[in-house]
C-alpha cells in the first residue's frame, strides 16, 4: 500500500457548477415574475382600500359639517370639496387606478347609490358608493 504525499483534491467539477447555475436560473426565472405580480396586486388592492377609506372619511366629514361634499374623479386624481366651501379641496393622487371624469355628491343625510367605473391593470372595475359604504367589484 503506497501513500501519496499529495493531499487529495476535493471539490466540484465545472460541469456540476454549471448544472447548479442552470437550475438556479430556471427557478429564479419562474419565481421572480410570480412574486412581482403578487407585489403589484397587493399595491392595487391597498390603493382600492385607500379610495374606499377616502370616500368614507369624506362621508363622515359631510355628516359632522352638515354640508354636502362633492367627489370628483378624473383620471388618477380624486378630489373632494364641500359644496359651500370650494376653497378647501382635499386631493388624493392614485398610482394604479384610473377613473373616467365623474362626479358624485355625498349628502350628510342620504346618498343615492352610484356606480363609478375605473380601470386597474387594463381591467374594468366598478366602485359602488351606497349610503354608508363603498365597495369594489370586478367586472371582468
Amino acid at each position: 500500500m503506497f501513500r501519496s504525499n499529495q493531499p487529495a483534491i476535493s471539490g466540484f467539477t465545472l460541469i456540476e457548477l454549471l448544472v447548479v447555475m442552470v437550475i438556479m436560473s430556471v427557478s429564479m426565472g419562474i419565481v421572480i415574475p410570480i412574486t412581482m405580480g403578487q407585489i403589484d396586486a397587493t399595491k392595487e388592492r391597498a390603493e382600492r382600500e385607500r379610495v374606499v377609506y377616502f370616500i368614507e372619511k369624506q362621508r363622515t366629514a359631510s355628516l359632522f359639517s352638515g354640508q354636502p361634499i362633492e367627489l370628483n374623479f378624473n383620471g388618477t386624481r380624486l378630489s373632494a370639496t364641500a359644496i359651500f366651501d370650494k376653497e378647501n379641496e382635499v386631493v388624493f393622487e392614485l398610482d394604479h387606478i384610473s377613473f373616467g371624469e365623474q362626479t358624485h355628491q355625498l349628502s350628510p343625510y342620504f346618498t343615492a347609490e352610484q356606480e363609478l367605473t375605473a380601470i386597474i391593470r387594463q381591467k374594468n372595475w366598478v366602485l359602488t358608493i351606497e349610503n354608508e359604504k363603498a365597495f369594489w367589484s370586478n367586472v371582468n
